[in-house]
């Protein structure tokens, strides 16, 4: 039985969403296995975020430098 566009592009999205929780979910089962390596899982977690954080404040920068130009009509 063959799927739907719809249903192809929501597996999709899951499947995306569910790949966004690697950089969260990896590190916590590195210092569970491995409780000494404490620090590096800490790093990890703290670079991603911060590539997280600069990512939005380019969304954001770029979303205020839009140049507005007034309609001629008034």
């Amino acid at each position: 039985m063959a799927k739907s566009l719809e249903q192809t592009v929501a597996l999709h999205a899951r499947l995306a969403g569910y790949a966004g929780l690697i950089p969260f979910v990896l590190p916590l089962l590195v210092l569970w296995w491995h409780p000494d390596w404490a620090a590096q899982a800490v790093a990890v977690q703290h670079a991603y975020a911060a590539l997280i954080l600069s990512f939005l404040g380019g969304i954001y920068w770029g979303s205020r430098s839009i140049v507005r130009v007034p309609s001629a009509s008034g």
